[in-house]
């Protein structure tokens, strides 16, 4: 049976993990371990204490399991939470933005593991300087497809390399004055056409959604909205296109 322990993931067991993290960060994981439903957090926890031994005390409830859901109810919660030195909130910067996330419910929903990564770091040793840096922006030749990379990954591809210079130097332009978040793009249907705007200056044209066109005209150009804006932090939780919370998950 795996029932709720203290434990120093890849570490420590139990006991000797307390004394010797009595000092520590103190991370608390309720987790759905028994569901297997959770593995890609199991290993961001796991690489955690790795990386920051016993200055991080790890502390697993894994409420698939009796003991756990005991535990788990008796705290008050209803699903998968992380709580920092018992709170589930943490102030971080991430990729130049200044963000307060809530690690409640699965990641993805409303917090990403990058950012509980950043929330552990930044707790132990404080903001660096790369974190106050939003994703460098640039301009790539992908055969004959220009494309806009922003932290080295591409956001969009433009007709030709006028365009995506064009783009690229209007968020370089805007990063320059505030750090960028998702929350500063906008996508609306204007005249028949999805038109994006950042921080209401017009941006791009993503062509027509309505009439003559292909069915999935209009979710092309959401997708191609949402990879432009994808390496950017975004403030207003949840994440687009995320399904309801699960409770008990």
């Amino acid at each position: 049976m795996r029932a709720w322990a203290l434990v120093m993931i890849g570490g420590l067991l139990a006991s000797g993990a307390m004394s010797s993290a009595a000092e520590a960060l103190k991370l608390t994981a309720y987790v759905n371990i028994a569901s297997g439903c959770q593995k890609p957090t199991e290993e961001v926890l796991a690489g955690l204490a790795r990386k920051f031994g016993k200055r991080l005390a790890v502390e697993i409830v894994d409420f698939g399991e009796p003991a756990g859901k005991k535990r788990w109810q008796a705290d008050g919660l209803h699903c998968m939470a992380i709580l920092l030195n018992g709170s589930e909130k943490a102030d971080i910067v991430y990729k130049g933005a200044p963000l307060q996330v809530a690690f409640l419910m699965p990641p993805g929903h409303a917090w990403l593991l990058e950012e509980l990564e950043t929330a552990v770091r930044q707790k132990l040793d404080g903001v660096a300087a790369a974190d106050r840096q939003g994703p460098a922006l640039s301009v790539a030749m992908d055969g004959a497809v220009p494309r806009v990379l922003a932290a080295g990954e591409a956001v969009f591809e433009a007709a030709d390399a006028a365009e995506a210079e064009r783009v690229r130097a209007a968020l370089g332009a805007a990063a320059a004055a505030k750090p960028l978040v998702q929350d500063d793009f906008a996508l609306d249907i204007v005249g028949g056409a999805a038109k994006v705007t950042l921080r209401r200056s017009a941006l791009l044209d993503l062509g027509p959604v309505e009439g003559p066109v292909p069915a999935d005209a209009g979710e092309q150009a959401e997708a191609r909205f949402v990879r432009l804006i994808s390496q950017f932090p975004r403030i207003a939780r949840p994440f687009p296109g995320q399904p309801g919370p699960q409770m008990g998950r």
